[in-house]
């Protein structure tokens, strides 16, 4: 169907009337009036006339608009098409104040991105009754079939109108797989703070390359998760709102990529984010906190970005890496979980400068190849008091510890059957250290952590940091076990808490004791001394 003089025409009646302006030709070849076409067309006396839109239009839907329906509103939007060699116009599709959403809204195949969606209204309730329209995937190699129904639904490449204002499904009578539901390198475009809250269903669902670019929108409190991406789908969800949803924040699943960076997952029942089968995730400065299980549950070659992400409070695990993936959590805080960070199975898990306090169970913990970079984590389940379960590793698991605060299951740089804990400053000198022993009590009102360990060679090596009590000459500040004694008085430089050197104090026999007067402050040991 050609376009002439801005008119797109079909089966056009001979009896149409002529005229020497602004003539088109018909398919049988008869000239016609474009404001004939307009004329004969408001009479219905003309069917299929789509002409060019020549400028911006607005339709109104509900009660005294020009439709009472969106499906209708769309029809008509769909007659009068932009051309792309003419100035962008575009078509807003209006809800008047009190409308309700009663319908679905199925696209197969065609560009509706010109078509923007707004409201009136803050909030535009949705009152669906036994929704009818699916989409329908079969079944193929290992994935079984899905029938998805949405409120808002594409397929086949499908480009649904721009949302520009926000639903609410919480009075709807029935639910759908999404209210937002994307299959086959269908897209749709949701504008920040809009979307859909309350959803009976995931918040989008997005399949099969289809693609969500969502930035900064609300999908909170959806029954089922938040966000579903699976195969190969993608969703742009930065600084989005998906939080208290009742299945889980986010579940990427069969390579999806979701981007989420500084959006909102927190209080999610379930996990905050389940990332499985290679897909990828960036999440800087996520919030997954409080969710019921795990914040970030990363597995099966996946990879994650949770970069100074806030996963803490979580019910089981902050971050758990399951099955070779990887998953960058430098700065994260994963306090008062039940474990902090577990990777297992070839994960590895970047933790630098992490935080882990007030967990329940664990602090961190590598198992079966697992490996966990913690260099200069804060670990501990009491800050100020080291624990055994801080740092962990089992079945071969592998943790740099390098700079960590935390106590630890087995002493640094030891190979056991259970693996590795990793700490650059523990010296070589043969032999391995023992177990570290943590020097209780401090004395005369000193306090902090000390500990000491020595080789079977007889070199004593005690580390740790200190905040003065009494600071005169000849103040013992705490007194190890005879074993531990040096044969001969020996002078050491005590380092500030920025590592320089500024006092002088005495290894004497078993006692670390004080050569002068010193300033009140927080003092550094790293002592490595033979006691035979």
């Amino acid at each position: 169907m050609p376009y002439i003089n801005n008119v797109k025409y079909l089966n056009l009646p001979q009896q149409v009337k002529k005229n020497k302006e602004d003539i088109i030709v018909n398919a049988a070849g008869i000239a016609v009036n474009v404001a004939d076409i307009e004329l004969i067309k408001d009479n219905t006396q003309v069917e299929n006339v789509v002409v060019q839109l020549q400028a911006d239009l607005v339709i109104t839907v509900g009660t005294g608009g020009d439709y009472s329906n969106v499906n209708d509103a769309i029809k008509f939007a769909t007659e009068k098409y932009p051309r792309h060699d003419l100035a962008p116009n575009k078509v807003e599709i209006s809800l008047l104040t009190g409308f309700i959403m009663t319908e679905q809204v199925f696209v197969d195949g065609v560009n509706l991105g010109w078509i923007t969606i707004t409201s009136a209204d803050p909030v535009v309730g949705v009152d669906l009754t036994s929704p009818a329209i699916q989409i329908a995937l079969p079944a193929y190699g290992s994935y079984s079939s899905v029938e998805m129904t949405g409120l808002f639904a594409g397929d086949n490449n499908a480009i649904l109108p721009t949302i520009a204002c926000l639903f609410d499904m919480v009075s709807s009578t029935d639910g759908v797989s999404s209210p937002f539901c994307l299959a086959n390198g269908a897209q749709i475009t949701i504008l920040k703070d809009c979307g859909c809250s309350n959803a009976k269903g995931a918040g989008v669902f997005a399949i099969q390359g289809a693609k969500v670019y969502a930035m900064g929108s609300n999908l909170s409190y959806a029954t089922g998760y938040a966000i579903a991406c699976f195969r190969g789908a993608y969703v742009a969800f930065g600084g989005g709102n998906g939080s208290y949803s009742g299945q889980g924040g986010a579940y990427i699943d069969v390579a999806g990529i979701l981007v989420c960076d500084s959006a909102d997952f927190s209080h999610a029942t379930g996990a905050g984010i389940t990332v499985d089968q290679a897909s990828i995730v960036s999440g800087v400065n996520v919030n997954l906190s409080y969710a019921s299980t795990v914040g970030a549950n990363i597995n099966y070659g996946s990879q994650a970005s949770l970069t100074n992400a806030n996963i803490s409070n979580c019910g089981d695990y902050g971050i758990r890496a399951t099955g070779s993936c990887t998953v960058h959590a430098e700065g994260a805080n994963c306090t008062n979980c039940g474990t902090g960070i577990q990777s297992k199975e070839g994960s590895i898990v970047n933790a630098q400068n992490a935080e882990v306090t007030g967990y329940t169970s664990l602090g961190i913990y590598a198992l079966d190849s697992g490996f966990i970079n913690a260099r200069d984590m804060l670990c501990e389940k009491t800050v100020g008091v080291e624990d055994t379960g801080d740092i962990r590793v089992l079945a071969n698991g592998f943790i740099n510890a390098t700079g960590v605060t935390g106590g630890q299951n087995q002493g640094g740089n030891k190979l056991t059957g259970n693996g590795m804990i990793y700490d650059q400053t523990v010296p070589d000198y043969g032999s391995e250290f023992e177990s570290e022993i943590v020097a209780t009590p401090l004395l005369n009102g000193w306090t902090g952590t000390l500990k000491y360990s020595k080789t079977s060679e007889g070199i004593l090596w005690i580390r740790g940091s200190v905040i003065s009590g009494t600071v005169a000459k000849g103040t013992v500040i705490f007194t190890m076990p005879s074993g531990y004694a040096v044969p001969y008085l020996t002078e050491f430089k005590a380092l500030n808490a920025s590592g320089a050197i500024v006092y002088d104090m005495f290894l004497n026999g078993a006692s670390i004791t004080t050569n002068e007067v010193l300033a009140a402050g927080t003092y550094q040991f790293n002592i490595l001394v033979h006691v035979t």
